[in-house]
């Protein structure tokens, strides 16, 4: 498990670390769906920061899009901040968000250098 979960008043922060596979985002956001708390986040802050592979598919990206989507159906005003200074990162992010909307999802996503942007950001109304 390449990540760890950290759950605070309005949201969420996801930090990954190491290698990151499919499955560890799958998972990671599995578990974020099945929190009593998902029905008031408010926010994902997802920390790319640490990690040193990523090694997750489109196809896996994609298929996380498409989940954030639904789930956007029973919550729909959250900001995604993602961290990443990586332009590999970058792009699959990009690629994550314009998926995620031309599908009618209704999260805002933003990419950040830093989790201090991310958060000004985030708490803004």
């Amino acid at each position: 498990m390449a990540y760890d979960l950290e759950w605070e008043p309005n949201g969420v922060v996801f930090r990954y670390h190491g290698t990151v596979t499919d499955d560890d985002l799958t998972e990671s956001n599995e578990e974020i769906y099945a929190d009593p708390h998902f029905p008031q986040m408010r926010f994902q802050i997802v920390d790319f920061s640490k990690i040193v592979k990523f090694a997750v598919s489109s196809r896996a990206v994609a298929g996380l899009a498409v989940r954030d989507q639904e789930a956007s159906a029973s919550n729909p005003d959250v900001k995604v901040a993602i961290v990443t200074s990586e332009p590999f990162l970058y792009g699959m992010s990009r690629m994550y968000s314009r998926s995620h909307q031309a599908m009618g999802g209704t999260w805002r996503v933003k990419m950040f250098d830093t989790e201090e942007q991310a958060r000004e950001w985030v708490e803004q109304q």
